[in-house]
């Protein structure tokens, strides 16, 4: 099995640098292009006296969110993707379980390689675990790294 398209969620963490890691030696073995994609959740609301502060206030501070989160990914890239593989920087906005999901149902991808924190029990069941919920909806190989 070859894979040429190789999509690599990240969130900057040990376990997406080993899942990068993983995606380099797979994208030189058979002369694949990653892309790095990393979610931004949205900010949590903030509430005044008044009730909640519409999102559309924060809109000028999550455009600047993700032009930090940008940056930060094309300078880890410059530090963990050799200049032989091919690589393509992506950030969105949202739920990072949705949108790995979503841009899974482009088509564009033959793999995706992911870290995973390992979580068990409480913090598990508080926190969920994004690459499980990957693993349920892919319809792609996904390789998990702990």
């Amino acid at each position: 099995m070859t894979f040429h398209r190789i999509l690599v969620p990240t969130d900057f963490s040990p376990a997406a640098d080993k899942a990068v890691a993983l995606a380099v030696e797979l994208a030189r073995r058979d002369k694949g292009a990653i892309t790095l994609f990393h979610v931004t959740p949205y900010p949590a609301p903030l509430i005044t006296d008044y009730g909640p502060l519409p999102i559309a206030d924060f809109q000028p501070n999550l455009e600047e969110i993700g032009k930090q989160c940008r940056a930060l990914l094309e300078r880890e890239a410059g530090k963990a993707v050799p200049t032989d593989v091919p690589w393509t920087p992506k950030v969105v906005l949202g739920m990072p379980a949705d949108e790995i999901t979503t841009e899974l149902q482009t088509g564009a991808y033959d793999v995706v390689v992911m870290g995973t924190h390992g979580r068990t029990g409480v913090s598990h069941l508080l926190l969920g675990s994004v690459a499980e919920r990957v693993l349920r909806h892919a319809t792609i190989p996904v390789l998990v790294t702990r």
